[in-house]
């Protein structure tokens, strides 16, 4: 019993860790495990009632209440989409993988995407011996865009079927952030595609490492509501980037952040980009579904819409890819 309310105070003390992000802003990252904070307090409580100790079995009810009403959105929006007519026509076919810098061989990467049917890749975390493996994609990807080698902070890269235009990857702001993005047509009109990648909650701006990679007066933009996190920053920049795009654009990447955070909230309401339909837990990739977190997301924004969400098979990174199905919204009023 003592070991029950033990673990049960644990899980309430993580549950309201998010609330003193003023005073430490690294615990606004606990926001991200809300659902199996939700799963652990709401089965500590019953045993817990059996043995009457109902004050901590509210307790575990009130917490798991808590964190439901927090991811409650994207819930919400993941049943919505289960349910809503989706657009007609074929698909735009995404794929958002990080590949992790300790994947200790690409030969079932490079194997899974050629068998994909992927028309755009978006990766993360790619060295030099990657790109070099990926090249074998070429005959299948003609198109790419990257800045693998040309600056040590950029490890991102665009593939496609289609051609791309105005293609960059590179640094597209302050805080180290970087981004590879291109046009291409679908459907008769362009679609801006980009992939990012976000670094970890636990990271604060004054961080002494980062001091020593850019300089000193390197600005903090910060979206509102959102703990003053390095994180944060990047998402503020990634924001701005993405109201330069068209408005049929796609981002995709990790985000190390749950689609009910609030950078993500954030990010959404700073642009017309949304991710908040089918939860696809991604990391890490060698634990059970249950007990991953859903970091990696692909936004739509515009007449896109996402039609099919869901996570890749093991390939030997600590993420899980995405694959995603977009549609066009315009095809259904077209047909409607």
């Amino acid at each position: 019993m003592l070991l029950l309310r033990f673990c049960l105070f644990c899980a309430i003390v993580l549950t309201l860790a998010p609330l003193i992000a003023f005073i430490d802003a690294r615990t606004a990252a606990f926001q991200a495990i809300a659902l199996h904070l939700a799963a652990l307090s709401a089965l500590l409580a019953v045993p817990l009632l059996i043995y009457r100790r109902r004050l901590w079995a509210i307790a575990g009810m009130l917490a798991a209440l808590w964190n439901i009403a927090l991811a409650w959105p994207s819930i919400a929006a993941n049943v919505t989409a289960a349910f809503a007519d989706q657009p007609k026509g074929r698909a735009l076919k995404v794929i958002s993988f990080n590949l992790s810098y300790d994947n200790p061989g690409f030969g079932k990467t490079v194997d899974f995407l050629a068998k994909s049917g992927a028309d755009v890749i978006g990766l993360s975390e790619v060295t030099p011996e990657a790109k070099a493996a990926l090249g074998k994609l070429k005959e299948i990807y003609p198109h790419s865009i990257d800045c693998i080698g040309q600056d040590r902070f950029c490890e991102l890269m665009l593939l496609s079927k289609k051609p791309l235009r105005y293609s960059f990857a590179g640094k597209i702001g302050p805080k180290l952030t970087y981004i590879a993005s291109a046009d291409l047509d679908w459907q008769g009109s362009a679609v801006s595609v980009a992939v990012a990648h976000i670094v970890l909650p636990f990271v604060k701006p004054d961080w002494e490492p980062l001091q020593t990679w850019i300089a000193a007066d390197d600005p903090s933009p910060l979206l509102p509501k959102t703990p003053v996190l390095w994180q944060s920053m990047q998402m503020a920049v990634l924001a701005g980037y993405a109201r330069s795009l068209g408005r049929d654009q796609i981002v995709m990447g990790d985000f190390n952040s749950a689609p009910w955070s609030d950078v993500q909230t954030a990010f959404r309401a700073a642009t017309w980009l949304d991710n908040r339909g089918p939860l696809v837990p991604t990391w890490p990739a060698q634990l059970p579904p249950p007990l991953r977190v859903p970091i990696d997301s692909v936004f739509v924004g515009g007449g896109l819409s996402l039609r099919d969400v869901h996570a890749g098979p093991d390939l030997g990174s600590d993420h899980l890819p995405v694959i995603a199905e977009i549609g066009s919204k315009r095809v259904i009023a077209e047909a409607e």
